[in-house]
């Protein structure tokens, strides 16, 4: 970091745009300046199901920004929302990229016809290129690991694929059965240094059984 180098803060503003804070000159005189920057509407998801019924699975975390991260000039950031513009309806994935000198995001969409996507994180590699990692379950499918992965010559996000199947349904309150239940936000990424960043390392909570989970990582190819 040099005298000059800006720093920047960004945050949901409401449910139609992000704020975006710029501190210059951090090591020096700071100053610091502000921009607000639509993005489309969002709504929020309801609670994700699992297999067998209740409980079904709260995202801890909410829907704030997840894993904001800058690269070569660009911000990207992403959250839970309802992935049919439907209040409380199936949850999808919102990406953002942020120019934060013209203020002008790319909005991205993430969503699947049955699976509830939740609790994402995204990194961009060296080209452009980006992967974001979620997790997702529906009545038919255990809360399990997913990634989909942004391609910058198309500026668009591909299917997502599946990266870790659980093999059981969550219920940490055992024989209880509650109505709902807790879903950590154990999900994260980082780029693989060894690869020059070609690559980004994963890694998310899979239920191991119905009151334990471990965590699942893995290197996904971004370019």
């Amino acid at each position: 970091m040099t005298r000059s180098s800006p720093a920047y803060f960004l945050c949901a503003e409401g449910n139609s745009a992000v704020a975006l804070y710029k501190l210059t000159d951090p090591l020096g005189t700071p100053a610091f300046s502000s921009v607000r920057i639509p993005i489309p509407q969002w709504v929020s998801p309801g609670p994700a199901p699992q297999p067998g019924g209740p409980p079904v699975l709260i995202q801890a975390a909410g829907f704030p920004l997840h894993k904001t991260v800058m690269r070569s000039g660009v911000i990207w950031t992403c959250q839970s929302v309802s992935g049919t513009a439907v209040p409380n309806h199936r949850a999808g994935i919102a990406v953002y990229k942020i120019d934060p000198e013209k203020s002008v995001a790319e909005s991205h969409w993430i969503s699947d016809s049955s699976l509830s996507f939740y609790l994402p994180a995204i990194v961009p590699g060296a080209s452009g290129n980006a992967v974001v990692v979620f997790a997702g379950s529906d009545t038919n499918h255990f809360p399990s690991i997913y990634h989909a992965r942004y391609v910058a010559s198309q500026r668009q996000f591909e299917k997502p694929v599946l990266t870790a199947a659980g093999s059981s349904s969550f219920n940490s309150k055992g024989p209880q059965q509650l109505s709902q239940d807790t879903w950590g936000d154990y999900i994260d990424a980082a780029p693989d240094v060894a690869s020059g960043s070609r690559k980004v390392w994963v890694h998310a909570e899979l239920p191991a059984t119905p009151t334990t989970w471990n965590v699942h990582a893995a290197r996904i190819p971004v370019e």
